[in-house]
């Protein structure tokens, strides 16, 4: 049985009041866990299982494609450069965009966002060239405001992946925001909720009302609905139409 498994079964068979003050205890210590993994992965990143590269594509590597996509470039021909193959590729994207929508510690898009910012390194890559890509600022405000939006986006950047779609792609599409610019507003709220989830486990009360609230408790658990629900709809409209569903 998983640690959030063992934590539920503490609430079964209480009282409504009780299950709520045990549903907050499990929020405590699901944020004090997930601050351990952070710190351990903060020491060693090979720590962290997320961290390990997919097929032999790192996370570098998909970092840097990424990159030289919104340049511009096109992916197969990123991809060939970095001498993948294109099957090998569609499988570690989908991974690492899955890994990090996932990773609740935050500890892959942090790597990630570091590496996104550094800018394109490899020599195979800044040989190809490219050019700079503009993003929406109402929907990047948006982002920057709206925890459960960016969580919404997050969700649909995967299940485009889960069904074979480029992820990113669809988000520049649909929202017109840039990976570069998206992991930036991921950065910052994973920081926000690093941060909260700190001062909530060392007795912050103003913290902890906010942490182990069921609004902030329940748009961290929309992720999954969400996924769900994209899923459903790439699925149910394959090849088309999904971006209308969007709402502004």
């Amino acid at each position: 049985m998983g640690f959030r498994d063992r934590m539920k079964a503490v609430a079964q068979n209480m009282t409504a009041t009780q299950e709520a003050a045990a549903q907050n205890e499990i929020a405590r210590q699901q944020w004090e866990h997930d601050a351990q993994i952070r710190e351990r992965a903060a020491a060693d990143p090979s720590s962290h299982p997320m961290l390990a590269p997919v097929h032999g594509v790192t996370l570098s590597d998909y970092a840097q494609i990424c990159l030289k996509q919104f340049e511009g470039v096109d992916q197969a021909v990123a991809v060939q450069a970095m001498g993948f193959d294109q099957v090998v590729w569609d499988d570690a994207r989908a991974t690492w965009e899955r890994r990090m929508a996932e990773d609740t510690t935050f500890t892959v898009g942090t790597e990630y966002a570091r590496l996104f910012s550094a800018g394109v390194t490899d020599p195979r890559l800044l040989a190809i060239g490219g050019t700079i890509v503009t993003t929406n600022q109402a929907s990047l405000d948006r982002l920057r405001a709206d925890r459960a939006f960016t969580l919404e986006i997050s969700a649909a950047r995967s299940a485009a992946a889960n069904a074979g779609l480029d992820g990113n792609k669809w988000m520049m599409d649909t929202i017109g925001v840039s990976p570069t610019d998206f992991q930036q507003v991921e950065g910052q709220w994973a920081t926000y909720v690093t941060d909260l989830a700190t001062r909530a486990g060392a007795g912050d009360r103003a913290a902890q009302a906010i942490a182990y609230s069921p609004e902030f408790i329940a748009t961290e658990n929309s992720y999954g609905t969400k996924l769900e629900e994209y899923t459903k709809m790439f699925t149910d409209q394959a090849g088309g139409g999904a971006a209308d569903d969007i709402v502004f």
